[in-house]
């Protein structure tokens, strides 16, 4: 019975350690192409302020600022799924 505690404690600990958002940022020349043609296509004379690739699970997304102020949110794919104007 010790030995099936063990087992559970050890693989909650697994699944707490390969649960944490992995966060890097990248240039724009990093960042997937489908993201930056939208960028120029629909922002035309804004610059990239920062890219930031998030990882969790088994998703990815990337927040992208603009220097006009603008936060965009796309999906692995390149989708838009958040757009904030502030």
């Amino acid at each position: 019975m010790k030995k099936f505690y063990v087992c559970i404690m050890m693989v909650g600990c697994l699944a707490l350690a390969t649960s944490c958002d992995e966060e890097r940022v990248l240039t724009p020349e990093q960042m997937p192409k489908t993201i930056y043609a939208y960028i120029i296509k629909n922002y035309p004379g804004a610059n990239i302020s920062f890219v930031k690739e998030e990882k969790e699970w088994f998703k990815t997304k990337y927040k992208v600022q603009l220097d006009n102020r603008v936060e965009l949110e796309f999906n692995a794919d390149g989708v838009p799924t958040d757009v904030d104007l502030e």
